[in-house]
């Protein structure tokens, strides 16, 4: 009976140390607020909030906000070889995406180490002046200025990796390795032509418009005397990366 006694009270230390040691081992710091600095080169005010539930869980929300203005770096292209862009010289955007992202640790755990983070994403973008060049009667250049906005809900998955530093480890660094998003997007742009379009430049202002490059989006055009109308309504894809600093408490 001693023994039993003896043995039982042995587990019961051995599992109140164990757990002790667990506490020990658990942050008490599970809040992270955090920024992704090389978004800032391109006019994106962002910042993000994460909160840690457990060893292998925590969910993270974020906003990115762009003021309206040009595109940036776009002058860093050479636009005498790329027609294309030289319709966007003269146009200004804006955005805002809103994200939701619950993240799966594989590595250390409580917010450190390896993770994978599927994410849902709304984004709202204004485009204003896109400049669409076409041959008027006379051969010669004749634009419209098109303008719009878009919204879209994508759903995407994020790898990445957190590290803890300085001494009490209250910095953060987060590496988001490589993301990518789908999803629908619905969007109105209209463009409205200084005079009464032909039915000649209506049809070269149609290929021009057919011909138009936009990437991960589909869109349907329409043109009349008046001008064009392009409706988005259809795939909405996007990249994400970045390298985020943020204080943890």
């Amino acid at each position: 009976m001693k023994k039993f006694i003896l043995l039982a009270g042995l587990c019961f230390m051995t599992g109140v140390s164990a757990q002790v040691e667990s506490l020990q081992q658990e942050p008490q710091q599970l809040n992270i607020v955090k920024t992704n600095v090389p978004a800032y080169a391109f006019r994106n005010l962002n910042i993000s909030y994460e909160r840690v539930i457990n060893q292998w869980f925590s969910i993270s929300g974020g906003v990115n906000y762009m003021p309206k203005g040009k595109i940036p770096f776009l002058e860093q292209f050479n636009f005498s070889d790329n027609n294309d862009l030289k319709d966007f010289d003269n146009t200004e955007i804006s955005n805002v995406a809103i994200t939701i992202e619950p993240r799966f640790y594989v590595g250390k755990g409580y917010g450190k180490g390896f993770y994978l983070a599927p994410y849902y994403r709304y984004t709202s973008l204004d485009l204003d002046n896109i400049s669409v060049t076409f041959k008027d009667d006379n051969n010669q250049d004749m634009s419209v200025d098109i303008s719009g906005n878009a919204s879209a809900n994508s759903f995407g998955l994020m790898i990445g990796s957190q590290w803890f530093l300085g001494e009490k480890q209250n910095w953060v660094l987060d590496w988001w390795i490589i993301g990518a998003h789908y999803g629908f997007a619905k969007g109105d742009f209209n463009g409205k032509s200084s005079r009464l379009l032909t039915e000649k430049e209506q049809n070269d202002f149609q290929k021009e418009l057919d011909n138009f490059d936009a990437p991960f989006v589909k869109y349907k055009s329409t043109v009349n005397a008046n001008g064009a109308n392009v409706d988005l309504d259809g795939p909405w894809g996007g990249l994400r990366a970045g390298l985020a600093i943020g204080y943890r408490f």
